[in-house]
């Protein structure tokens, strides 16, 4: 398991854990990078229509930033943590780097 998942909050308990892990998965199957992604980062249009190997590595290392800040908003109890921000960008994380598998087959 990568590091940027490891953290989820709540992880530690056994149904709030597998409810998570679950529906990061489902979401991450349905993940759709014109439809979600401007809304979790300040990307433009050009990169977002960018199917290269490269911009999908520059926007995974964005989102993998994304979710650095998010676990430690979490971590310190921050009144600007939003669990489903969280979740979303774990969604996306994920469905970028099987993306980034696929280009790299």
């Amino acid at each position: 398991m990568d590091t940027v998942t490891s953290h989820i909050p709540g992880k530690n308990q056994s149904g709030v854990g597998r409810s998570l892990k679950q529906l990061v998965k489902a979401g991450s199957g349905s993940y759709q990078r014109q439809q979600h992604l401007q809304q979790l980062l300040p990307v433009s249009l050009v990169k977002i229509d960018d199917r290269s190997s490269q911009n999908c590595r520059w926007i995974v290392s964005r989102l993998a930033t994304a979710l650095r800040q998010e676990r430690n908003r979490g971590r310190c109890g921050h009144w600007a943590y939003s669990l489903n921000r969280h979740v979303a960008l774990l969604q996306a994380y994920r469905g970028e780097r099987e993306l980034l598998e696929k280009l790299m087959d």
